[in-house]
């Protein structure tokens, strides 16, 4: 058998697995060979594997899917992570090394002050001229070695950082006990020498995009750039270097058949009739109780009542077939980790986005901060002012939007373990499928032997009692065969903990072989109690470390249940899905890193309008309303929007289908202005006071709307009269007149008013808005107030 050297071509990424692409160039004379094709991702599907070849004429034989087992990881990776991690716990002992110098001299630093602000007995007291020189001294050397502590500080929070990322590899790799290596031999003919060219292609899970968009509305001349884009990732134990790539809008994880009805039947159950009064017997020797008791206790009923509790329990327990427990767990857990990868792709935007926000809002606060050097050099003092005050609101913000990004990379980091953690377990759980399903097979053949060789007919009362003890060995066998099967799958949940006091223990041998032994105490009669270590004895790195790693245990224990090149696409549209052919060559690493990627371009004439609910926000919306006029659907995705080259905000879209509409919102705009004011509220009093039964309030409201634009816009304003279920409440719509829904006011079944307006530059408008509510006197009317 010959191993191929082969290396990945192509890969079409589907929104929960990829199927990719090998090749393998070999040189072959005439005759029959096995050619290997080696070390495959263990989520390889083995119904997916495909062959074919080119550049010579050969008769394919057999393709035959292979898996081993071996006991320890390859050993250049795991050198590879012992190296680093002491290559970081060096680090770590200068960065301490540095600390403790830079601390040392800040207290040699204080001694001084303190040596000429507190003078001992017999000094000389120092002149004031002495002491701004001190002060000066002091502040210059203080400064800097307050910025090389902060510096030596951070460096080891990042070296904390490190180290813990480099540990969970390690316990990663080395808990992997059982692991295979998947392998596809290929034997066939070679009918002529040549070269020979195989294509070895394959299904895999793993691997997901998630479409996100920038949309770029400019008002001049109402055209919208949509930038249609994708973060790819993929954690298949095997990286993509310089492939060919496709995305698909295809949902393979989805049953391509229609799901069939089944009949919905109902029962009608009556009442059980009223029980029979017992019966009465002449003596107590004409009880059935009386015969009952040579037969074992319980008379004829109770025995037919236990038998056919005993037949519905029997076929209650055939019924559950282990195979089919089983594959029913696998296949449940495989769409939580479908389910989890979807969200994990969502929470990696929302990342994305909020990274951007942040900068952004930096980015502007350091503008402002140059303007207001640029006004103080010009002399303008207030305007300097101005500036340093909205450079302080926009750092301001700019935290918030820095601790709202430190929680998205904290959530999404807890979401990609917990994927990682169901993939391991649903590796697990495949590798021990077939084993159980053997023993279950085992199982049920010497239920069925034991069957067979106890259909003996005895009529003697001891035969007839060796039937009944063997039926029961038949249930304490069968039962033990499901216990069996369930300690299995106990022993798959406990081997997480078993594999997390392993990885602490070896985290416990590696520092204590980095530090210094110290001498063991002697013997005591009493164990002395101890003390957890508080922040001040504990070093920055230390203190990082900790807490990424309580981090981590909260996780595991809650879960036990840069810009890039924009590139052009070819589209490539099949029966039921689009796909994606990315221009060049791609990289993609196996570390559920993100990789941003632009699908294409495309530009869209809109139709802006801007929309006001003045009752509930002061402010006008602008959005704009497109339609999808390429030949593929839109996926639900983030967006972010800009309106003539300004970021406004940040949304999502749902699927969007060729030559649907859609509405995308743009942000508010303040040069167009609709305020909702409160006019009176009275009560309308009509007839004989003393004989009214009924009372009429009337509500006005002036609904006032400006545009400051220099062209007409499109204006909708939105309002609700209010609604009751009491028929004797009346509400009544006194202005504006309505009768029938018009292009200027529409009203709907939720009594919501629409206003269509076309405002002229600079135009303003007035909208009386009035309704009356009348109820019974003896009825409290809430809501309103």
């Amino acid at each position: 058998m010959i191993d191929l050297t082969s290396h990945i071509t192509q890969v079409t990424v589907f929104q929960d697995r990829a199927q990719v692409t090998r090749q393998a160039t070999i040189d072959l004379t005439v005759g029959e060979y096995a050619l290997c094709f080696d070390m495959l991702p263990a989520s390889i599907e083995e119904k997916s594997i495909q062959v074919s070849g080119e550049n010579l004429p050969v008769i394919l034989q057999q393709v035959k899917f292979l898996k081993e087992y071996y006991e320890e990881s390859p050993d250049e990776v795991v050198l590879t992570l012992e190296e680093e991690k002491q290559q970081l716990l060096d680090a770590k002992r200068q960065n301490e090394a540095l600390q403790k110098r830079l601390r040392g001299q800040q207290q040699f630093l204080q001694k001084m002050v303190n040596r000429v602000t507190r003078p001992v007995k017999g000094q000389k007291k120092a002149k004031t001229q002495d002491w701004f020189k001190m002060l000066g001294f002091y502040q210059q050397q203080q400064i800097e070695l307050d910025d090389k502590l902060h510096a030596a500080i951070l460096q080891a929070k990042q070296l904390a950082r490190r180290f813990h990322k480099a540990d969970i590899a390690l316990q990663k790799f080395q808990g992997q006990y059982h692991k295979t290596k998947r392998k596809v031999v290929i034997r066939l003919q070679v009918q002529q020498a040549g070269t020979l060219t195989l294509n070895l292609t394959y299904m895999v899970r793993g691997a997901s995009w998630e479409p996100y968009y920038d949309f770029r509305v400019f008002t001049e001349t109402d055209k919208m750039e949509m930038i249609y884009q994708a973060i790819v990732y993929q954690n298949t134990e095997e990286s993509w270097e310089n492939v060919a790539l496709k995305l698909s809008t295809a949902r393979p994880h989805i049953s391509g058949r229609q799901p069939e009805l089944q009949p919905l039947r109902i029962m009608a159950n009556t009442p059980p009739p009223e029980p029979l009064p017992p019966p009465q017997y002449d003596s107590p020797a004409a009880s059935p109780k009386m015969y009952s008791k040579g037969l074992g206790g319980g008379g004829i009923l109770s025995r037919v009542s236990d038998i056919i509790k005993a037949n519905a329990y029997d076929a209650f327990e055939k019924s559950e077939d282990p195979e089919k427990m089983i594959k029913n767990m696998r296949l449940e857990l495989q769409e939580n980790i479908s389910i989890a990868t979807s969200e994990l792709a969502r929470y990696t935007s929302q990342e994305q986005q909020m990274k951007q926000t942040y900068k952004r809002s930096a980015s502007t606060a350091k503008n402002w901060e140059s303007k207001a050097q640029l006004a103080l050099d010009a002399g303008n003092e207030t305007l300097a002012r101005q500036a340093l005050a909205k450079m302080r609101d926009t750092q301001e913000q700019a935290q918030q939007y820095e601790a709202q990004y430190d929680q998205a990379v904290e959530d999404t980091a807890k979401l990609r373990r917990q994927v990682t953690t169901l993939k391991e377990r649903l590796q697990e759980i495949k590798m021990k499928e077939s084993t159980l399903f053997a023993r279950s097979q085992a199982s049920k053949s010497s239920v069925n032997r034991a069957h067979q060789t106890s259909s003996f007919d005895h009529e003697s009362t001891f035969a007839k009692f060796d039937k009944f003890e063997e039926r029961i060995l038949k249930a304490e066998a069968e039962e033990q065969a499901f216990r069996e099967l369930g300690d299995e799958f106990g022993m798959l949940e406990e081997q997480s903990s078993v594999d997390d006091d392993l990885a602490r223990l070896r985290q416990k041998l590696n520092a204590s072989s980095s530090s210094t032994p110290t001498p063991k105490p002697p013997p005591q009669t009493a164990k002395p109690r101890s003390y957890p270590p508080t922040q001040e004895t504990l070093a920055p790195f230390d203190l990082e470390l900790a807490r990424l790693q309580q981090t981590q245990k909260k996780d595991q224990t809650k879960n036990q249940h840069t810009k890039v090149k924009r590139s052009s696409s070819k589209i490539a549209s099949g029966g039921t899905a689009v796909f994606f052919e990315i221009a060049g060559q791609h990289t993609i690493q196996n570390d559920d890193t993100d990789h941003q990627i632009t699908v294409l371009k495309q530009d869209f004439a809109v139709q802006l309008q801007y929309s006001s609910v003045p009752k509930l926000s002061p402010y006008t919306y602008l959005r704009a309303r497109a339609t999808n006029h390429t030949d593929y659907p839109m996926l639900a995705g983030s967006t972010n929007v800009f309106v003539d080259n300004n970021f406004v905000a940040n949304s999502s879209i749902d699927t969007i289908a060729p030559t649907e509409s859609f509405w995308t919102f743009l942000g508010i705009d303040e040069g167009v202005r609709v305020e909702r004011k409160f006019v009176k509220k009275h009560e309308k009093k009509e007839g004989n006071l003393l004989n009214k039964k009924h009372r009429n309030l009337v509500y006005e409201y002036n609904i006032e709307a400006q545009s400051f634009k220099s062209k007409t816009i499109e204006l909708v304003i939105k309002d609700q009269l209010p609604i009751t279920q009491n028929d004797k409440v009346k509400v009544v719509l006194q202005a504006p007149v309505y009768e029938e829904d018009t292009a200027q006011l529409k009203i709907n079944k939720l009594k919501y008013l629409e206003w269509s307006y076309q405002l002229g530059a600079s135009q303003s408008l007035k909208i009386p808005f009035i309704f009356s509510i009348t109820f019974p006197n003896d009825v409290w009317l809430s809501g309103m107030d």
